[in-house]
Order: structure tokens, then sequence, then C-alpha cells
């Protein structure tokens, strides 16, 4: 059993990689909005600091950029090649600047989780419409 964890660059890609993986089979993702300290950084001095006086274009404007972080607990670890292909597929190399970064951690104990089932297993849960008339 292992935590798989995505530090996703560019979040349109979200639903897609959130899509991907589900097919891959994981049965239950975690996302959090995230930030990285050299983006934190290159933010330019004094913001965070409100002016005196902010017009609605002003209180909207953002400098921060953000990334999504998702988490994911795999039992059948046959599925992550699967994951990372379908990631890269989506993202890009992870080579390439500004993709991401995707890495596993061993799990040697988990509480709380619960087996969720699969989307193939959900589709055969549902009643099927045959026979009704």
């Amino acid at each position: 059993m292992v935590l798989v964890m995505l530090v996703l660059d560019n979040p349109s890609h979200l639903d897609a990689v959130l899509d991907a993986w589900m097919d891959a089979g994981a049965t239950g993702i975690t996302i959090l909005d995230s930030s990285g300290m050299y983006r934190r950084r290159g933010q330019p001095a004094g913001l965070g600091k409100a002016p005196l006086f902010l017009g609605l274009g002003r209180l909207l404007e953002t400098t921060q950029y953000l990334h999504n972080t998702l988490f994911s607990v795999v039992e059948d670890e046959t599925i992550l090649p699967r994951m990372v292909e379908a990631t890269e597929k989506i993202i890009g190399d992870f080579r390439m600047h500004h993709t991401g970064i995707m890495l596993t951690l061993p799990i040697g104990e988990a509480w709380g989780i619960v087996k969720t089932l699969s989307r193939d297993d959900d589709q055969a849960a549902k009643p099927s419409d045959e026979g009704k008339g």
C-alpha cells in the first residue's frame, strides 16, 4: 500500500487527471490547493499589504500562483504505472518544467480508509433496466 502524491502545476488539468486516475483504478483522491516556495518568493514586494482605498478590480486582482496537490492511497500497486502514464498524457513529460511532481510513499499502517467501489464495481452494482416493460 502506497500514498501517491501529485503536485499539479497547472490547475486547468485537474479534472482530466482526476478522471484518468479513477480510470486507472484509484478509488479515492484528496485535493488540496497549494503553492510552492519559489512561486511565493517570486511575488512582488508588498503583496498582502492592502492599500488604503481598494477598487473592486484591485481587490479581485491576484498574483498568487496556485497548484493542486493530489493524494491517493493505493492498495493495488500494479495500477501505479497506469496512473503515471495517464498523468503524463495530460500534463506532459515530468522531466519538463512546469508539469508537476509525482511520487509515492510507503504506508505501514492506515486508519480511517474505507474501501470504496471502483467505477466498474459501481456500474455493476446499479440495478439494470432490463426486463422492465
